[in-house]
């Protein structure tokens, strides 16, 4: 289960993602540790996070019902309290706003967000003075948080000291060049009577910012609409597969009496074909359902050795080996999920892999999270390739699905994780899974 701690970072992240403008990562953060909240029942930052959705999504209203319901439910939190207040400033409450931050700030007296979002109630309030006071605690606070340095800087501005705050957002725009506020107004200080030109080209730089917004959430709605359409087929055709291996097992049961040496033989191999075709139907089964895991506190060390022994037994003279780096902490898992993934990866390294190669399962620490690799000595993923066969019914082998790696994905990622494909073209595969791990003081005793 997810701690309070970790539910604010991702909401921290997200609002750092949407800041720098990454408007694709910054929702799928917020949803990540949603789904995470959902899985343990958590309804304070249930709200709290559909609260945060919603603003997003400039449902303002929506957004400050549910933040208000997260306060009740878990009163005194300090970033419910802020988001509270963010969202009163959206719909220009201001007053009412600062009263929300003050609350914040009671909690955590010296919390940069909250005496940032103050700051700039009160700049909007024409409290210039005061704004500025905020943002250097904030500042003092945290010098590394960017809306804190960039804000301060306009507010210098707008006291009259221009050219210490044209110096001030220069600075920024060396690391943050595509902050167009911070462009706008560096220019004006630098520059007061070419302010309407500026007015112009920033009007001109928003629209095709906007643009290429709107293209990229185009695309982005394409590719969920494809994958639903997938999903939609893969479970009308594991159906379809599925009442014919029924019916075919019957008959195979029949054909089992027969007292022909060849043909027991033929029925051994049929019933060693339709187990494939059972785990291909499983893939497909699993990929269309996409349902929710059913998060428990796992010990990862079992689990990786229970998995490598039952697939060492099919290597068939290739060498499977699990090593672990430390102690491993828990993890939050389906087991039969997270197993279904490990399996298919030693699948797909069983069959790349020459009769005297090798298969590696590492696992360590790595901060909060766990990392695993895959590794074999077969001959690797193309450059061109990494990221395809990531998606569904792209097959890289002949006669192969095309469905098992996007499985592990979606199985990773319901998890909260991620999988890459990191070996070298030509000397094998390497897949890392990171997964969050769960803090050592939740660890059941």
């Amino acid at each position: 289960m997810w701690t309070e701690a970790q539910y604010i970072a991702a909401s921290d992240e997200a609002e750092d993602r949407a800041f720098l403008g990454d408007y694709e990562a910054a929702p799928f953060l917020l949803k990540e540790a949603l789904a995470q909240a959902r899985a343990a029942r958590d309804t304070a930052f249930m709200a709290f996070l559909e609260g945060r959705l919603a603003l997003m999504r400039g449902q303002v209203q929506e957004s400050l019902s549910a933040l208000k319901r997260a306060d009740q439910l878990r009163p005194n939190c300090p970033a419910i309290l802020r988001q509270v207040g963010v969202a009163l400033g959206y719909l220009h409450r201001r007053e009412e706003a600062i009263q929300w931050f003050e609350r914040a700030l009671a909690v955590r007296p010296e919390d940069p967000r909250a005496l940032s979002s103050k700051g700039a109630a009160l700049g909007n309030l024409g409290k210039l003075d005061d704004a500025l006071e905020c943002f250097d605690r904030a500042m003092a606070a945290d010098p590394g948080w960017l809306y804190a340095r960039r804000e301060r800087a306009i507010t210098l501005g707008l006291l009259g000291k221009r050219a210490e705050a044209a110096a001030e957002l220069r600075k920024y725009l060396d690391e943050h060049p595509r902050d167009d506020r911070a462009l706008f107004m560096a220019a004006v200080f630098e520059s007061p009577d070419r302010t309407a030109e500026f007015v112009k080209e920033f009007e001109e730089r928003h629209s095709q910012r906007e643009q290429e917004r709107m293209v990229a959430h185009e695309k982005a709605s394409a590719g969920k609409e494809k994958l639903e359409a997938w999903r939609t087929l893969s479970a009308r055709s594991a159906h379809r597969i599925g009442n014919e291996l029924f019916a075919s097992r019957g008959a195979l049961r029949t054909l089992q009496k027969a007292e022909d040496p060849e043909a027991r033989e033929a029925v051994c191999d049929l019933e060693a074909s339709l187990d494939r075709m059972r785990r291909a139907v499983q893939e497909y089964q699993t990929f269309s359902t996409n349902k929710p895991p059913r998060l428990l506190p796992v010990e990862l060390g079992p689990l990786l050795r229970d998995t490598v022994r039952r697939y060492a037994a099919l290597a068939d003279g290739i060498e499977i080996s699990e090593t672990h780096e430390g102690d491993l902490p828990l993890c939050l898992l389906d087991r039969s999920e997270m197993e279904q993934a490990l399996g298919e990866l030693l699948e797909n390294a069983l069959r790349h892999s020459a009769p005297d190669g090798s298969i590696r399962v590492i696992a360590g620490r790595e901060g909060g999270s766990v990392r695993i690799t895959v590794e074999d000595t077969g001959p690797g993923v193309l450059a061109r390739d990494k990221e395809r066969i990531f998606e569904p019914f792209v097959a890289l082998r002949p006669g192969g699905s095309g469905v098992g790696l996007a499985v592990v994905r979606q199985i990773v990622g319901n998890h909260g994780g991620t999988i890459r494909e990191t070996g070298t073209p030509g000397a094998g595969a390497r897949f890392e899974i990171e997964l969050p791990a769960q803090p050592d003081e939740e660890k059941p005793r």
